[in-house]
């Protein structure tokens, strides 16, 4: 018989996290003039908040292409992929006029 599921899930608590945490103090002062996505705007809009998350290393939050990691495996990756994606949500509720913000109220991903 193998070992049961307890036995089987080991956390190594040398692994380093898989994620790494985006600071405030790390994202560039580019990203905080803000520049509102209105009703008439989209394009330049979009082609800024696309430039802004590029340099703070966010886009990957927004297309899927980082996923959270198993938080039994990965406790610190998948706590600092929450915590980042919490940043990229509000790095672009920040950029929405008051007319927009409602289109996202609600979302918990970016």
């Amino acid at each position: 018989m193998g070992p049961s599921v307890a036995e089987s899930v080991h956390v190594d608590e040398s692994v380093q996290p898989s994620i790494k945490r985006i600071w405030f103090k790390d994202l560039p002062a580019e990203q905080k003039s803000y520049y509102h996505l209105k009703d008439e705007n989209w394009i330049p809009w979009q082609d800024n908040i696309m430039l802004v998350l590029d340099i703070c290393n966010m886009i990957g939050y927004i297309t899927g292409e980082i996923i959270c990691p198993n938080e039994e495996n990965n406790c610190e990756g998948a706590q600092n992929w929450i915590f980042n994606n919490k940043i990229t949500r509000k790095v672009i509720w920040d950029r929405l006029s008051e007319n927009q913000k409602y289109c996202t109220a609600g979302c918990k991903t970016a």
